[in-house]
């Protein structure tokens, strides 16, 4: 149900007529042990969200070298030896020093 325009007191005025209904159903509160378990889920689907983005990035930069990486997890880590070795064969690869000027 609208009425008007999204402020403050219109906001007050939905959660007072909300709560006066006989059907609304109440959530419990939370316990400090509850919240923290939820932060720490929340925290954890952050980094692995990360890990897979930065995985990804690394695999599409190889891939415009001419490197192919595995989907395994695992792979990724691997890419640097194999990079390295390969960046050493790189013929006309560019001195290190020209690619900072």
């Amino acid at each position: 149900m609208k009425k008007g325009k999204k402020n403050d007191a219109a906001d007050a005025a939905a959660i007072c007529e909300a709560a006066s209904r006989p059907g609304m159903r109440f959530v419990p509160i939370k316990s400090l042990e509850q919240q923290g378990v939820l932060a720490l889920h929340s925290a954890r689907s952050l980094l692995v969200k990360q890990q897979t983005m930065l995985a990804n990035a690394i695999r599409g930069l190889a891939t415009e070298f001419g490197l192919t990486v595995g989907l395994v997890k695992g792979s990724v880590k691997n890419l640097g030896r194999y990079a390295a070795s390969w960046i050493a064969w790189w013929p006309n690869r560019p001195s290190s020093t020209a690619a900072l000027t």
